[in-house]
């Protein structure tokens, strides 16, 4: 009779216990495993608690064979096996419990870490463009009053030109770090979005010049007015026009077109370079990735902010961006944003 009770409270009571606290423990080693960013040690704790789990379950469930075929096993093979199922229950709840602690304690260490380490890229970002903009005042002045001499003036123009570089690279550090901290706030007016970037493409024209290349815009559209935040929008097509003179081919045009589509402008920029490969394509709006051109195709390269930066820029007002790659017609990045874009929002 006693034997009976035993196997009537493993079956109804035990196997119930034990089937919710293995599939807890296996959702809080998956938990476990995607708090500390995926990495090898949270895909061992999460194999091997599955592979414990998994391992009971098939004893148990041979042992409760036993128990039902033969009432009198119950003493001597089924309850050892669920006594030490329990232990290794608890053991690896306990395991998980720790683990979980230590997640969390590295997860807020390691957020620390990575806003000092955007605070610093912000204020060092600050630090640098002061002097660098002095420069160019300085060179400015310097090129514009014919104060240097012929023999110079390649050499100064290479100067102005790396130091034009130099602020674009600390301007995107600067943007790279605010998106990060969540330091941008959207500061929505209304613009004529057709001559917004008709001035935008003029400070554009020596550079493509320069390139072999012609800029040229174009939109069937009468009536352009659009209100949003100009200076996200300029900072994003100011990144594509330049990444189509880098890597559009010379002697062929840039095309920027405004369209409308309903309740949104889609602003097409179009250049013929090389076709972007798949590997770019992976890594396209990541950080610290931009494209290079190898034998005609765009390769990816380590060191490039543009395009993370203009889609946290497109999307902080409300927009979206993206784009088609081919041999024959070359790249097209489409952004589209709202007519009226009303909501005032940091990016974080």
């Amino acid at each position: 009779m006693t034997l009976v009770i035993i196997r009537n409270i493993i079956l109804f009571v035990g196997w119930p216990i034990l089937l919710l606290g293995s599939i807890f423990l296996i959702r809080q080693s998956i938990y476990f495993y995607r708090k500390i960013g995926k990495n090898v040690f949270g895909k061992i704790v999460m194999i091997l608690t599955t592979s414990n789990i998994i391992t009971m379950f098939c004893l148990g469930f041979v042992a409760t064979i036993f128990m039902i075929r033969d009432i009198d096993s119950v003493a001597s093979t089924v309850l050892p096996i669920f006594g030490v199922w329990f232990v290794v229950f608890f053991v690896l709840m306990f395991i998980e419990y720790g683990l979980d602690r230590e997640a969390i304690a590295y997860n807020n260490k390691m957020n620390e870490l990575s806003m000092a380490k955007d605070e610093f890229l912000a204020t060092a970002s600050h630090q640098l463009r002061t002097p660098l903009t002095s420069i160019k005042w300085a060179l400015d002045l310097a090129i514009s009053e014919g104060q240097i001499s012929e023999n110079n003036q390649n050499l100064f123009y290479s100067i102005y030109n790396e130091n034009d570089r130099l602020i674009d690279l600390v301007s995107k550090l600067l943007s790279s770090a605010r998106i990060e901290t969540g330091k941008i706030i959207v500061f929505n007016e209304e613009i004529d979005l057709k001559i917004f970037i008709e001035e935008i493409i003029k400070t554009f024209y020596v550079r493509a010049e320069n390139n072999g290349q012609k800029i040229q815009f174009t939109t069937d559209l009468l009536e352009t007015k659009i209100y949003t935040d100009k200076i996200l929008l300029g900072e994003s097509l100011k990144n594509l026009i330049n990444n189509s003179i880098i890597h559009g081919t010379k002697n062929s045009p840039i095309i920027v077109k405004i369209e409308k589509d309903k309740d949104f402008y889609i602003v097409s920029i179009h250049n013929k370079g090389g076709e972007i490969s798949d590997m770019q394509k992976a890594h396209m709006f990541k950080k610290f990735t931009h494209s290079r051109q190898v034998n005609g195709a765009l390769e990816t390269e380590i060191g490039g902010l543009g395009l993370f930066i203009v889609k946290s820029f497109i999307e902080t007002i409300g927009g979206k961006i993206d784009y088609s790659s081919n041999k024959e017609d070359g790249t097209i990045f489409f952004i589209t944003v709202p007519i009226r874009h009303t909501t005032l929002t940091s990016l974080s």
